[in-house]
């Protein structure tokens, strides 16, 4: 599982030298991506060491776009690579437990029944979009919207343009919490407007506590997301995502359906579903 010299099978849960590359375009350069780290160099090596010399017998991708980017960026063939994306919990992350843990959340927290929330998850807020996710909820123009943002990131700076907006009453940042599945439990829709991802596990989670998504158009969302059947597919842009936000808001039949299928997307991300996917691997190198 990830860049471990000298495996016979080599699970890729990103191609790091993909990622770099998109972060230094116009639209994904930031100050904290100017440089390449020591960690990344590490990365770099690592990845040119199994794939550049071919010190693998077979690779996993965990979406299509991750092998994609192997084969691209490192001279790799199809046949090197097969797809195996990751899995949720289904049971952990369920819609059955949104009138009891769910229902005990908002309450804690002091959202109101009729009250729609939003849902961020994530550590890398800047490569997330978080400020996006913000800017959107500022051009609701309403109340009765909340966002929960759910990671370990600093958050000063997003703090901060919350109360320039005058929304910071409407945005609750709770950083890292262990029962992450009751958040989900208590939330209308997920917002992702990321950058680049590799297959987010939080969108998995997502689907799996049966709410619809609202993400950009990257490795994994490509694979997960089907437009208008479990979620929506947005810009890097907040009135592209404020335009998704008041379609669900208005429309809570079709939030709730969205959500439903998105419960049925989720079934074939079982672990026990993806287990078998990676056994069979295993299996084929032997």
């Amino acid at each position: 599982q990830g860049n471990i010299i000298g495996s016979d099978v080599i699970t890729a849960h990103s191609c790091h030298k993909a990622g770099l590359e998109l972060l230094r375009t116009p639209s994904g350069s930031s100050k904290s991506h100017s440089n390449i780290g020591v960690a990344d160099k590490i990365r770099l090596f690592l990845e040119k060491k199994n794939y550049g010399e071919r010190r693998f017998k077979r690779i996993i991708a965990v979406s299509q776009g991750v092998k994609r980017e192997l084969i691209d960026h490192y001279g790799l063939s199809d046949s090197d690579i097969s797809v195996v994306p990751n899995g949720v919990d289904l049971l952990k992350f369920n819609p059955s437990v949104r009138d009891t843990a769910g229902k005990m959340l908002r309450e804690k927290l002091g959202i109101a029944r009729d009250e729609f929330v939003l849902i961020f998850v994530g550590n890398e807020f800047e490569r997330k979009g978080l400020n996006l996710a913000i800017a959107a909820l500022s051009l609701l123009k309403r109340r009765d919207v909340k966002l929960l943002v759910v990671g370990s990131d600093k958050q000063q700076h997003y703090r901060q343009q919350a109360e320039r907006l005058g929304i910071e009453k409407q945005i609750l940042f709770m950083g890292s919490v262990t029962n992450v599945s009751d958040y989900y439990a208590a939330s209308d829709a997920f917002v992702l407007p990321t950058f680049y991802e590799a297959f987010s596990l939080a969108t998995l989670e997502a689907v799996a506590s049966g709410i619809p998504l609202l993400a950009t158009k990257v490795n994994g969302t490509k694979e997960l997301i089907e437009e208008g059947y479990n979620g929506f597919f947005v810009e890097r842009d907040a009135e592209s995502i404020a335009e998704r936000i008041r379609q669900l808001v208005a429309d809570r039949t079709l939030s709730n359906k969205l959500g439903q299928n998105a419960r049925q997307s989720a079934e074939e991300y079982s672990w026990d579903t993806i287990t078998q996917q990676t056994l069979e691997v295993y299996r084929s190198v032997q």
